[in-house]
């Protein structure tokens, strides 16, 4: 039902993990799909090692760097009706996709 996109350019586990684990805990059908925007860390890592123990998470590298075609790139990987973009730099909350996807289901929506 949700998608949960995220683009990351040397993205830190700590964040990442505490994100997936929340959504699991309440939202049943998700796929977190992650992209993967030239980073020089170990973000790939990470990630794989996530994907693991959660066959939701999907990781793909972003073959043009820039945010624009990170989003793209996602929209297109995403196979959820509904897909949420998050930024891994802390500019969005976590709790603002459990407000969005409650207003989605209340009111029967397509988008928000």
């Amino acid at each position: 039902m949700i998608n949960y996109k995220l683009e990351s350019f040397n993205y830190y586990s700590q964040k990442f993990n505490y994100e997936y684990r929340s959504i699991s805990k309440r939202i049943k059908d998700y796929e977190i799909v992650f992209i993967d925007d030239f980073s020089t860390d170990n973000t790939k890592q990470i990630i794989k090692k996530s994907i693991r123990s959660n066959k939701r998470i999907k990781y793909y590298k972003n073959i043009k760097k820039g945010l624009g075609s990170a989003i793209g790139l996602g929209i297109n990987k995403s196979t959820k009706k509904f897909v949420c973009i998050f930024m891994c730099d802390n500019s969005d909350d976590l709790s603002d996709l459990m407000k969005y996807y409650k207003i989605i289901h209340k009111n029967n929506l397509s988008f928000l």
